[in-house]
């Protein structure tokens, strides 16, 4: 009776141990998002830097088969936006919707936003602060 207590244990054991030593899979690859959001809130201006990092994010969730995390392709959107390469942030920002159609509204409304930020209106350039009447140029 012993032995097949001992038996049981030594088959049961390791593999309830392997059970709880997995690591639960995430549904997002997130990759170096967070440090990507903290950069610009902390007032980058490496554009370049910014896209680079993103665009890896997303390359690498596609090599994981993994979905890209909600807000990366937007963040994209925003960051082609500030470089003026308004239909490539455009695309991003469609690319969000598609993925995540929740954040439609939201992504409708920034996409908005940058795109009146980059036009001038009544003569006043948004992005420079320059007034376009008096002789100022629109980005």
């Amino acid at each position: 009776m012993d032995q097949g207590i001992g038996r049981l244990t030594l088959v049961v054991l390791p593999l309830w141990l392997a059970a709880c030593a997995s690591w639960p899979q995430t549904l997002y690859h997130w990759g170096n998002y967070p440090d990507t959001i903290h950069a610009w809130y902390d007032g980058t201006d490496d554009w370049a830097g910014q896209e680079q990092a993103l665009r890896k994010i997303i390359s690498d969730a596609a090599t994981r088969q993994k979905k890209v995390g909600p807000g990366v392709h937007g963040q994209l959107g925003l960051v082609l936006s500030r470089q003026g390469r308004d239909d490539e942030a455009k695309a991003e920002f469609a690319e969000e919707q598609a993925l995540y159609p929740e954040s439609a509204t939201f992504m409708t409304r920034l996409q908005g936003r940058r795109m009146a930020a980059s036009k001038p209106q009544d003569g006043h350039d948004m992005t420079s602060g320059k007034d376009n009447a008096a002789g100022g140029h629109a980005r």
